[in-house]
């Protein structure tokens, strides 16, 4: 008669095990060694399920725990631009941190440690739509093995991306940050890709030099300006953590 008890206690706790979480986390206000605004943050995901942040501010942690940019981010208070910390955290159990779960671990340390609430609204703004040429696509299919990565270089005038095994989704949200407005992904195409671009980023759409509109061409894509859903993030309440 208490087999069923059994079975959903068992069932509530594999949840709950599944729940990304940290187990031991350190939170100490950074020391800066020369002036703030020229020293760089810094994160690393370590095997063993381990997270290290340098010169993390919290604005920062939300942009990745949302994956969004600062203009989706309201109700911040002023003092956590002026706030940086170094954080060192282990998983529960170990478990390796991957992008399938870092975007939750990053809530997880805002709601826990810095007490976080928050809530989501949705506005229509202007927003670019990333859509397929009428020819159609020619984007390089990532294959192999490997990790994603992307790097970014700015100089004499011109701007380098490189991206491997990004979906179109994270590169429409990479997109965004370069554009200054939301990319909605509206290719419908799904799977992993390689992308290697240059523009420069003085350039208008309709300008015939290599802007970044013009950079998408020759991969079978291009931003059409338009009018989206967007959601905002609004934060309700955080405070400073503890030191420990």
């Amino acid at each position: 008669m208490f087999r069923p008890l059994v079975v959903a206690l068992i069932s509530v706790s594999g949840c709950l095990a599944q729940s990304p979480a940290f187990e031991v986390v350190s939170i100490r206000p950074h020391a800066f060694v020369s002036d703030p605004g020229s020293e760089n943050s810094e994160t690393k995901v370590l095997p063993g399920g381990r997270f290290t942040g340098s010169n993390m501010g919290i604005r920062k942690l939300i942009r990745n725990a949302f994956a969004i940019e600062d203009k989706r981010i309201a109700g911040v208070p002023g003092w956590v631009d002026s706030e940086s910390y170094d954080i060192n955290a282990k998983t529960v159990g170990g478990f390796e941190i991957d992008r399938s779960n870092i975007q939750a671990l990053m809530l997880w340390l805002l709601e826990n440690r810095f007490r976080m609430k928050f809530h989501r609204e949705t506005k229509e703004e202007a927003v670019f739509s990333l859509e397929a040429a009428k020819d159609g696509l020619r984007i390089t299919p990532h294959t192999g093995a490997g990790e994603p990565s992307m790097s970014s270089n700015g100089g004499s005038g011109m701007v380098t991306l490189k991206a491997t095994r990004l979906s179109l989704a994270d590169f429409a949200a990479t997109l965004a940050r370069q554009v200054g407005r939301p990319v909605l992904d509206r290719t419908g195409v799904r799977g992993e890709f390689d992308f290697n671009l240059q523009w420069s980023p003085e350039q208008a759409p309709d300008s015939g030099s290599p802007s970044i509109f013009t950079a998408l061409q020759p991969l079978g894509l291009r931003l059409i300006s338009t009018k989206g859903p967007v959601e905002i993030v609004v934060i309700d309440y955080v405070e400073k953590p503890s030191d420990n």
